[in-house]
């Protein structure tokens, strides 16, 4: 049996390749928005797959994923055509900062390696995407992060403010794969951008001085 290949966006049906597209440009304008009222200048990049992404329990409207840009790795969001053809711009907006506070989180975790000089654990292992609490877990206080309105918005995945993408499965389940997104694996080393580093290094080191800790200078 030949490997999966993602469809590509060329080869769809033009009505849905054209909403795709506009998808694309809603959602840089989206990132934008919230990249201008956040704590740090720099978003997670992104990549719209043309997929819908379903595990039973209910469709999937983003994930963390590493992704690569010019040659280097980034902790990034997936989105799937679902949340790409929404038009609700408040919903795509919600699971935007919900996969962005992911990102901070991993990328948080990597610099508090750094001050510190511990080495985390594994800390995604055993992560059910439809658990409150694990998602929760790996995610950033999104008032150190964001803006205020988008702190305010935070949704977890089960939130029900997330679930506007239904009725675009029912279009675009017949033209593109329905699964759930596989783990790509490999190098799990990424690089972080010089904003994010140092907010996250001062975020660490205040808690460091709040708890008693000695902090480098």
């Amino acid at each position: 049996m030949a490997p999966y290949e993602k469809p590509l966006l060329s080869r769809l049906p033009a009505a849905v390749r054209e909403s795709l597209l506009l998808g694309m440009e809603r959602i840089a304008g989206i990132r934008l928005a919230i990249a201008k009222s956040a704590k740090v200048r720099s978003m997670p990049p992104i990549e719209i797959v043309p997929e819908v992404w379903s595990d039973g329990q209910g469709l999937i409207s983003g994930r963390t994923q590493m992704l690569a840009l010019r040659k280097a790795m980034f902790v990034g969001v997936q989105l799937p055509a679902t949340t790409a053809a929404c038009l609700d711009r408040t919903a795509v907006r919600r699971v935007l900062v919900h996969e962005f506070s992911h990102c901070f989180y991993y990328q948080m975790r990597a610099v508090e390696d750094q001050v510190t000089g511990v080495t985390s654990s594994d800390i995604a292992e055993g992560f059910d995407v439809f658990n409150a609490d694990d998602d929760a877990r790996l995610m950033v206080p999104a008032n150190e992060w964001f803006g205020r309105a988008d702190a305010k918005a935070v949704a977890l995945h089960h939130d029900p403010r997330l679930q506007r993408f239904e009725k675009y499965m029912v279009a675009l389940a017949p033209v593109l794969p329905v699964l759930v997104p596989p783990d790509d694996g490999g190098d799990k080393s990424f690089t972080i951008r010089g904003d994010i580093w140092s907010h996250a290094q001062a975020l660490i080191r205040r808690r460091m001085l709040a708890d008693g800790g000695h902090v480098e200078p």
